[in-house]
């Protein structure tokens, strides 16, 4: 990959003042679940209970979706046809933000991807927007305020 195509990130295991090169294509989706909360009703453990080898199939499935686009596809497609809608972080439940590692600004704007029934939350790097962070999925409407 050539220089034009590195971004800046920084090192979270160093002091964090020294830039690191992020080696992704700007518009390619790679997703992390280093910020993923611990809260079990939406993390990975929730898929243990219930209906959660379709759950999980649908998630997966979704994920190789997702990354199949860039961003400024997925933006044009819309929430409803494999794209993404954005939320406020204020609409989160107190519960979840608790136990996610990570200052969230009551007005940073949030992604949502849907996948059945089910919705996943992050937020793009803003040092390597190709990373995006996995914050917690909504597997029962009950991670953040679905309005009316």
């Amino acid at each position: 990959m050539d220089e034009q195509n590195t971004v800046q990130v920084l090192n979270p295991e160093a002091d964090n003042t020294q830039p690191q090169s992020c080696r992704l294509d700007e518009q390619s989706v790679c997703f992390s679940f280093r910020y993923l909360t611990q809260n079990r009703k939406h993390n990975f453990e929730f898929l243990g209970s219930g209906d959660g080898a379709r759950l999980a199939r649908r998630l997966l499935t979704s994920l190789a979706e997702i990354s199949r686009f860039t961003w400024s596809e997925l933006e044009r497609k819309g929430k409803m046809h494999g794209g993404y809608e954005e939320i406020p972080a204020s609409k989160l439940r107190a519960e979840i933000t608790d136990q996610i590692d990570l200052d969230l600004p009551e007005d940073l704007q949030l992604l949502v991807f849907r996948f059945g029934n089910g919705r996943m939350l992050g937020i793009k790097d803003p040092s390597c927007t190709s990373v995006f962070f996995v914050l917690g999925f909504d597997w029962d409407y009950s991670l953040y305020n679905h309005g009316s």
